[in-house]
């Protein structure tokens, strides 16, 4: 299992790094931990939820320059789950409707039947996480042992949660995405 899990996640992490390529430790940490989580972190709270999807989807301009949906998981390694671009889902007029019902659906669902309970993608993700030296020399060049260390031990004091994306990551490439298991119901 680990040699899969090394292999795939630096497969995950070389293209994180090919399609965001000034992408920062934090938002490393971000997207493992979406592909090990799903959305639950993001709906404790259903009235908050909405009202955030609703407020993020009005403030959004459309752009046709994102793909509409991105994978968020790791192949065989996690449940397979996408990103969906609510630029870009604007831009195609998509309906935010129902955007918001299948986010919330992924969120209670997930992880969907996968092999592994949240609990077990939990312990696993923290594993992928302690895998990073290992594929620093082959994949992550610009990140630096202190900062990698600095992280993991802010994520252990706090029992592993959900980060934000760093400053640098919104102000350069903007982020509006939620994440969906299932992109058909996306009516």
């Amino acid at each position: 299992m680990l040699e899969n899990l090394t292999k795939q996640t630096s497969i995950f992490i070389s293209n994180l790094l090919e399609r965001y390529p000034s992408v920062e430790l934090r938002d490393l940490y971000k997207f493992l931990y979406h592909a090990f989580h799903g959305a639950d972190h993001a709906v404790t709270d259903y009235a908050k939820a909405v009202a955030w999807f609703d407020r993020e989807w009005a403030e959004i301009s459309p752009d046709d320059n994102l793909p509409l949906l991105e994978d968020a998981y790791i192949d065989g390694v996690t449940p397979v789950i996408y990103r969906i671009n609510l630029a870009r889902a604007k831009r195609n007029g998509m309906n935010p409707t129902g955007i918001n019902s299948e986010f919330m659906r992924t969120a209670e669902a997930f992880p969907g039947g996968f092999k592994y309970s949240r609990g077990e993608l939990h312990d696993q993700f923290i594993r992928c996480w302690g895998t990073l030296p290992e594929l620093s020399r082959a994949v992550i060049k610009t990140f630096s042992p202190d900062e990698y260390h600095d992280l993991t031990l802010l994520a252990e004091k706090t029992d592993w949660p959900a980060m934000h994306h760093s400053e640098a990551f919104r102000k350069l490439y903007n982020p509006h995405y939620r994440l969906v298991l299932d992109p058909g119901n996306l009516k």
